[in-house]
């Protein structure tokens, strides 16, 4: 009881995520290494700029910097297993996307609201690898 009597303000949950507004791309898509990520990252992508008109950056899980925490909304695929970020939400206990859940050809998808106070939120699209993803579009 003692941690929850310390705790004097709550965070803003931030229960919008636009991704992109006035033609500008308020997001980037984190993607791991490896076979087909970057070609789903792409289609991400691709879908974006298609229905807003702005195109998102797809970058590698492993460049993402505290900058693009604080000014984006970032939209990881994979897991804590090949996603650096995803990795950082998993071992914050805000995400559990590793082999075991979904497991090998599952996949989620969540909304992480405001994870680290900057008033950006995290679109989880977790799976063990990208074909378990290519079949969900299959479906």
């Amino acid at each position: 009881m003692s941690a929850l009597s310390e705790i004097t303000q709550l965070k803003d949950l931030c229960l919008e995520t636009i991704l992109a507004s006035d033609g500008q791309a308020r997001c980037k898509i984190v993607v791991p290494d490896g076979e087909g990520w970057a070609g789903l990252g792409a289609q991400v992508q691709g879908r974006i700029r298609e229905v807003s008109g702005a195109t998102a950056e797809v970058v590698r899980a492993a460049t993402v910097s505290e900058g693009d925490w604080r000014g984006f909304h970032l939209i990881v695929l994979g897991s804590m297993l090949n996603n650096a970020a995803i990795f950082r939400l998993y071992t914050n206990h805000y995400a559990f996307t590793d082999d075991a859940y979904p497991g090998e050809g599952g996949w989620e998808v969540r909304t992480i609201h405001n994870p680290f106070g900057h008033g950006r939120n995290v679109c989880c699209w977790g799976g063990v690898t990208w074909r378990g993803w290519r079949r969900r579009q299959e479906s």
